[in-house]
């Protein structure tokens, strides 16, 4: 549970199965009580939705359930709440069919929410997870140890629930070319592509675009990783080659400046729409399954790859154009990403590279396409812009200009550098070579 500007929220199923989750230390037992939360939420989110009780109370009832049918031993170190819950779900045959569940469950909730009642599970005694460093104000999430339980030649399973398929991976590139470097970051996109409503009539057509998707996907070596609407994670690109997922991008973390994110930088997509997204005003082409998978792979990826909480990270947050020196020349998420359903600190509020180190701007039509809301983390670039102008004692115009200079002559040393018997290809992957002159240490 937590708190936002006075008022208690609860967590959504997502967020429920995910702490539960800890509970459950045998891997075999807690692969089942995934399976049977993403079996059984569906239904009480139906009735929920036809307005047949409260679904706040039915989605931590159903999770409790779940996590008891699954490891009895896995109910140790629940809240008191959390147990009365779970007794009066089990009982409710009893309790006047089910009404008197209803009635119990809410006041319980409610209750528990005024008085400041704690309902995630009690801490299992034990070391703290260490946490990586990061900036001021911002609380990435601890990288659980995630390990390898099985693997064969079309999938792999780890030990928090990811299943990763190989079904479309994507032969090995060319060396020289397509080979990268240790991954450093991850990069997460939507695919933009069709979508047919999500429902059971549709079943056929659902499969047969996902199919179609993975297929190009595959094809053009567009993305590491693709997560389809399902939830399952398909892996296309193996992790030690390039993928042409980012193009112009440019992000910094710490006193690392990268250029060009399709080297050294993972790319996850999510089977969904931006502008579906848009004109829903909400999220309501990401399911709660894909939400889940992506946690899951992020979880994997940084406590495998040693990936920081920093450089993990949006592509309408990195994608620029350099002929206009604009930012937001891709805008999938427009906005929206939910770093926080991910354990990810949010980098919209964030100060944007691109705009403090480089002097990039934005227009209009990147307004349009954000649906008129900046992020935060573009004033404050701004703010930083103007601020370091005044300390140059140059208008901001020209100290802009003086940063723009400085990514030109970047990209133009980059060039020179792998310009003899290099490819234009390849000379997209010398653009994400680190690069951390002492000039640009904060």
């Amino acid at each position: 549970m937590s708190v936002m500007a006075g008022k208690v929220s609860s967590p959504g199923p997502v967020e429920l199965i995910e702490r539960y989750s800890v509970l459950v230390k045998d891997p075999v037992e807690r692969l089942k009580y995934l399976r049977l939360c993403w079996r059984v939420m569906a239904e009480p989110e139906e009735r929920a939705a036809r307005g047949r009780g409260p679904r706040r109370w039915r989605w931590r009832a159903l999770t409790l359930e779940s996590l008891w049918l699954a490891s009895p031993g896995g109910v140790v170190g629940l809240g008191r709440v959390d147990l009365l819950v779970l007794w009066v779900y089990r009982h409710r045959r009893k309790l006047h069919a089910g009404l008197g569940a209803t009635v119990v469950c809410t006041l319980l909730v409610s209750l528990a929410g005024k008085q400041g009642v704690e309902f995630s599970p009690r801490p299992v005694p034990g070391p703290a997870p260490a946490r990586q460093a990061t900036a001021p104000g911002l609380r990435p999430g601890p990288v659980p140890e995630v390990w390898m339980v099985e693997t064969n030649a079309l999938s792999e399973l780890y030990s928090n629930g990811l299943r990763v398929l190989n079904d479309f991976l994507s032969p090995q590139g060319p060396q020289g070319r397509e080979r990268g470097p240790r991954p450093v970051g991850i990069v997460y996109h939507t695919t933009e592509s069709d979508l047919a409503p999500l429902e059971s009539r549709h079943r056929q057509r659902i499969r047969q675009q996902g199919r179609d998707l993975l297929a190009y996907v595959r094809r053009e070596r567009l993305y590491h990783f693709v997560i389809d609407r399902f939830g399952r994670v398909y892996r296309i690109v193996a992790e030690g080659e390039n993928a042409s997922h980012a193009g112009h991008s440019i992000w910094a973390e710490g006193q690392e400046v990268y250029f060009n994110l399709n080297h050294g930088f993972l790319g996850v997509a999510l089977e969904a729409r931006t502008a579906t997204r848009e004109a829903s005003g909400g999220t309501s082409d990401i399911t709660p399954s894909q939400l889940y998978g992506a946690r899951l792979l992020t979880q994997m990826l940084r406590g495998r790859l040693g990936i920081a909480d920093g450089n993990c990270v949006s592509h309408d947050l990195v994608s620029v154009n350099p002929e206009r020196m604009l930012i937001g020349h891709h805008t999938d998420w427009a906005g929206g990403f939910p770093y926080r359903a991910l354990d990810l600190s949010n980098k919209y509020e964030r100060p944007l590279p691109s705009i403090t180190k480089f002097g990039f701007r934005y227009d209009a039509a990147f307004v349009r396409d954000v649906g008129g809301k900046l992020w935060p983390g573009i004033s404050l670039a701004e703010e930083q812009v103007r601020r370091r102008a005044a300390e140059a004692g140059l208008p901001v115009s020209r100290y802009r200009f003086r940063l723009q200079e400085g990514y030109r002559q970047r990209v133009h040393r980059l060039r020179a550098a792998g310009a003899q018997g290099q490819t234009e290809a390849a000379f997209g992957n010398l653009l994400g070579k680190r690069d951390s002159p002492a000039g640009d240490r904060e």
